[in-house]
């Protein structure tokens, strides 16, 4: 059975001391010291065990581990599928993790370049905010770039199946994601053009307050349209499986989507006070 490494589950047979060491996110400069010299064994140990998944998010510890030695021990586990660096703001350099299947670098600040993850299965680069060129990533599979707010250029990306861009207020041009499987853009503030996106499946433009036009997204499976307040018109939205609404009080039409299976208008009192326009 594959095990993991995380801060909370701990495989019997390695020291505790040596976890504690290795994962705790507490050491001091003279504890890191004495894990350069005992890695190798806790690579061997691992590979023994058959560890396939390793976690250490949020760790402080890197401040006193030359980081490239770590990098190059993570490299070392072959074996790994998993990797969670999570918060890890030491990280920079991450050339070393390219056949890792599945990689959360969420939150390493310090990370720029990703040219060398173009084979990454999984891939969360949440808040990595230094990050401006992502087009090495378009065979990814589930991409998160949410809140990567320096982005400005990401029609690479069209053959993504899963694409997260929430918070990427960059973004301005979201032409070539017609093909993308799921799509969120919610809060992408500065999105005003949505027509080529009618192939997507499932789509969240939730809180992109620019997108005005929609009557090409009417072929779009699950469509998430709240508080979109510039949306006025909805009719041609009839074929839509699973529509929201929500804060989407000027929309016309709504008499047109009764073959809508989930619709949601709104929590607001405005659906009480008869403000919605049914014609």
């Amino acid at each position: 059975m594959n095990k993991e490494i995380t801060n909370s589950c701990l495989p019997p047979k390695l020291s505790s001391l040596l976890y504690f060491v290795l994962l705790s996110g507490f050491l001091n400069e003279r504890d890191a010291r004495c894990f350069s010299h005992v890695d190798s064994f806790i690579r061997d140990t691992m590979i023994r065990e058959q560890v396939l998944r390793f976690s250490l998010n949020k760790s402080t510890s890197l401040k006193y581990y030359d980081s490239m030695k770590f990098m190059s021990f993570i490299s070392s586990l072959g074996h790994i599928n998993s990797l969670n660096l999570s918060g890890c703001t030491e990280v920079n350099d991450v050339r070393t993790l390219a056949k890792t299947k599945n990689l959360n670098l969420s939150w390493c600040i310090n990370v720029t370049n990703v040219n060398s993850l173009s084979s990454v299965h999984t891939l969360n680069l949440i808040g990595c905010v230094g990050l401006t060129d992502v087009n090495c990533l378009r065979n990814i599979h589930h991409l998160d770039l949410s809140l990567c707010r320096e982005l400005t250029c990401v029609n690479s990306l069209g053959k993504v199946h899963n694409l997260n861009l929430s918070g990427c207020t960059g973004l301005t041009c979201v032409s070539g994601l017609g093909n993308v499987h799921t799509l969120c853009l919610r809060s992408c503030t500065r999105v005003s053009d949505v027509s080529r996106l009618g192939n997507v499946h499932s789509l969240d433009l939730s809180l992109c307050r620019r997108v005005t036009d929609v009557s090409a997204l009417g072929t779009v499976h699950s469509l998430n349209l709240s508080m979109c307040s510039g949306v006025t018109n909805v009719s041609s939205l009839g074929h839509v499986h699973t529509l929201n609404l929500t804060g989407c009080a000027s929309a016309r039409g709504l008499h047109l989507l009764g073959s809508v299976h989930t619709l949601r208008l709104t929590e607001w009192s405005n659906a009480t006070e008869g403000r919605f326009n049914f014609e």
